[in-house]
């Protein structure tokens, strides 16, 4: 049995963070020109364990992450100047195996379906939904962190 797109996505994450990230690492970096939504996500991560970085464009964004390690991406859908997918594109192309998930007024299968063949993990409502938002950054840190374990047990090849 294979590991589906789910096992090569954080086998891939693993790679590209190597030893630099830390085991409890939450580094959550918003990409939003709205700050209402700064604001939102400031407030949610003064609870939550994580390290909240906010860039207000996709230029300052790839500033960011060529100088910080960063665990999460939440891109806003409607930044101006260029498309979702756009932006997907050039932060893959900087940071080929970070995890981005996409901030949508809309939660659609359709959208989720092209989130994830665009490179992305998943999508989250705007205005944010605490609750549903900190699951799925949490989550998705809790099966690294499994993904990592297991792989640190594994015989090196």
């Amino acid at each position: 049995m294979g590991l589906g797109w789910l096992g090569r996505f954080f086998l891939r994450d693993r790679q590209n963070r190597g030893n630099s990230a830390s085991e409890d690492d939450r580094t959550v970096l918003l990409v939003t020109c709205y700050s209402s939504e700064q604001n939102t996500l400031r407030a949610i991560a003064n609870a939550e364990p994580w390290r909240l970085l906010v860039a207000p464009s996709l230029d300052c964004a790839m500033r960011i992450l060529q100088q910080e390690p960063v665990t999460v991406v939440l891109y806003d859908r409607d930044l101006p100047t260029i498309t979702w997918q756009g932006g997907f594109r050039t932060l893959l192309r900087g940071s080929p195996l970070i995890c981005l998930i996409l901030l949508s007024p809309v939660l659609a299968e359709q959208l989720r379906w092209s989130v994830l063949s665009s490179g992305g993990y998943d999508i989250a409502r705007r205005p944010v939904d605490r609750a549903a938002l900190v699951r799925l950054v949490n989550g998705y840190c809790a099966l690294r962190k499994e993904i990592d374990a297991v792989e640190s047990k594994a015989p090196a090849k």
